[in-house]
């Protein structure tokens, strides 16, 4: 009976890895570790070219993710009182401002320097939002999860609520790194073409 636990791993993992979010945090992965490998990506060789390659492929897993965005968007009968329906809908317009930035690096948009700055901080400002949503949201979860102890209910809902709240923190604590992050690049937009460690870290948690 040992190996079952591990084979079942296994399993959920691949068909984890079948699925589009799958391909993107695999691409995702390697995409900062080949960015951890060489302090400047601009710098020309064969793991700047990986890079170059993980970032063209992240881009066009993202097509399907903004369209089932799309397909989401809440009516905005009580859309505001719904954090992570907002968290959505920012991350949507972030996307779209991404795919901008992106035509114009491969060459299928020609921008001025002055407007691609502007959607830089366009694109700044969407994802704090989209950060500031994901973290009211969460905390409102963790709020609302009860944290009764074992004596109130089974062990089952006891072990349900405990994973739920360890969620909750995790992802409260991601969105306030990321807050961070994002700051730091406001304030040294160069800086976003450096290492990624924090936000690696970050993204992981």
């Amino acid at each position: 009976m040992g190996p079952l636990p591990a084979r079942a791993s296994l399993d959920n993992l691949v068909a984890f890895l079948n699925t589009t979010a799958g391909r993107d945090h695999a691409t995702r992965l390697l995409q900062y570790l080949c960015k951890a490998a060489v302090a400047d990506v601009s710098v020309d060789g064969p793991v700047a070219r990986l890079y170059a390659a993980t970032s063209i492929a992240r881009h066009i897993l993202r097509i399907p993710k903004s369209v089932d965005l799309w397909n989401k968007l809440p009516s905005w009968h009580g859309f505001l009182s719904d954090f992570q329906q907002c968290s959505s809908t920012v991350l949507l317009l972030f996307y779209a401002a991404d795919h901008v930035l992106w035509a114009d690096l491969i060459g299928l948009l020609s921008l001025s320097k002055s407007f691609r700055s502007r959607i830089y901080t366009v694109q700044h400002v969407l994802w704090m939002c989209k950060l500031f949503f994901g973290l009211a949201h969460f905390s409102k979860e963790l709020c609302e999860t009860p944290s009764n102890g074992i004596l109130h209910v089974s062990f089952v809902e006891y072990q349900k609520r405990r994973e739920m709240r360890q969620i909750q923190r995790r992802a409260i604590l991601r969105n306030c790194l990321d807050i961070l992050i994002v700051l730091h690049f406001v304030k040294y937009p160069k800086d976003i073409q450096r290492l990624p460690s924090r936000t690696m870290v970050a993204s992981m948690i």
